[in-house]
């Protein structure tokens, strides 16, 4: 089995794989969660993305100690996609982990196609990929929860309003209004998007791919096709470890 491992600020999510199969998904608090459930685990590999560089260098000590492969993504990996991006250096793990997901899930990208993968969490993150499977940049903006609780916090009168308060797409309450903003912002971004796309490129197929905390609560609005993979960026990390590893 392959160990697939998203180190975050607040959890760690992690994926068993065999083959290109993920088995079984969990969620830690921290390294010494992990560590208690893989201790006795036969692990042929593991591919670890990471935002916290502490916890990573506590991952890497254990697997070091039990002699086992692994690989931390970073700038300097190789990648299934070629990068073209103006400053790698600050190019979020997470993003290049969610397109190449998209790219391992998708198969073979046809010449005239684009892959989008649309990360809808903390912050709300868009990816394009175009072929040849070329990482081309894409969008970074506030989540929905996180737009939601800056109106309440920086406005005297303004309630904290989310997914429930929503009504219709024109709000008839205070309430029902922020979560119309919120909702409509961010669908209305991906839809221009699309069109941006769809304008500049003239694909014959456009691919998305959906994940994120809140991706979930948009689908009762969303009128465009789509794959929803709640566990995306493990399938980008399974990709790009195998590539760098013997």
């Amino acid at each position: 089995m392959f160990l697939t491992c998203d180190i975050g600020n607040s959890r760690i999510k992690a994926g068993l794989f065999s083959g290109n199969k993920l088995s079984e998904t969990f969620s830690f608090e921290n390294v010494e969660q992990l560590q208690e459930v893989f201790r006795n685990k036969q692990i042929s590999g593991t591919g670890i993305s990471s935002v916290v560089p502490e916890s990573s260098h506590q991952l890497i000590n254990f697997l070091e100690n039990r002699s086992q492969l692994y690989h931390r993504i970073s700038k300097d990996s190789r990648f299934n996609l070629k990068i073209n991006y103006k400053t790698p250096s600050t190019l979020g793990t997470d993003r290049i982990c969610s397109a190449e997901g998209a790219l391992l899930l998708n198969g073979v990208m046809n010449d005239d196609e684009i892959i989008l993968t649309i990360d809808l969490g903390t912050a709300t993150t868009i990816n394009i990929v175009k072929s040849p499977p070329e990482f081309i940049g894409g969008v970074i903006a506030p989540g929905v929860t996180m737009m939601g609780k800056a109106l309440h916090s920086y406005t005297a009168q303004l309630p904290l309003a989310g997914f429930t308060d929503f009504e219709s797409i024109i709000g008839n309450s205070t309430r029902s209004s922020i979560a119309s903003g919120l909702i409509n912002s961010a669908l209305g971004m991906i839809d221009r998007i699309i069109v941006y796309i769809k304008k500049t490129f003239h694909p014959a197929k456009i691919s998305i791919f959906m994940t994120g905390g809140n991706a979930e609560k948009l689908f009762p609005y969303i009128d465009f096709e789509f794959v929803y993979e709640k566990d995306l960026v493990l399938y980008g990390i399974k990709a790009i470890a195998s590539l760098n590893l013997p």
